[in-house]
């Protein structure tokens, strides 16, 4: 009887680790701020693109005519749910321009209300050091984020950044 009591205190003891270990390593997504609201937000949109495009450094992006757009898929009282699309045109020294890099990534970005005024903003990373989209969005919008690829106003704005490529 001893010997029974002392296998399902070890069994019992070993599920509970597992258990313990296994919800440890389920994502944890990012708690909104009160309620995320996904309808338009036309001022908090335009903000996003100003801040962004105040961020490039260097000339990576292409020194003249660096441009970004987004997607905003919701916000809340603190944050804005986006994936952001920069992009830069360079001149030649032949006078031609040509698409520099561009780059598309889900961020996160901090705001003060109440004119939506950005302050901040964080992105996924590939490493420990940057967070996760799990951490940075709140479940229903980094569901969106990985579901919804073909975003039309990002087509349009690639359209709009290779139209004035000079040829």
């Amino acid at each position: 009887m001893k010997k029974l009591l002392l296998i399902l205190i070890i069994l019992f003891l070993s599920i509970g680790i597992f258990v313990i270990g296994y919800l440890k390593n389920l994502p944890q997504f990012a708690k909104p701020v009160g309620i995320v609201i996904t309808a338009k937000n036309d001022r908090l949109q335009s903000n996003i693109n100003t801040f962004m495009e105040s961020q490039k450094t260097g000339n990576e992006l292409g020194a003249d005519n660096y441009h970004c757009a987004n997607h905003i898929y919701g916000y809340d009282k603190q944050y804005a749910y986006a994936m952001v699309y920069c992009s830069g045109l360079v001149t030649k020294s032949n006078g031609k321009m040509e698409q520099g890099s561009a780059f598309s990534i889900p961020t996160r970005l901090e705001y003060k209300l109440p004119d939506f005024q950005i302050v901040s903003f964080k992105q996924q990373g590939d490493d420990n050091s940057n967070p996760s989209l799990q951490q940075l969005f709140p479940k229903q919008l980094y569901d969106l984020a990985i579901k919804q690829t073909a975003l039309p106003e990002l087509q349009q704005f690639d359209k709009e950044i290779k139209s004035k490529i000079k040829k």
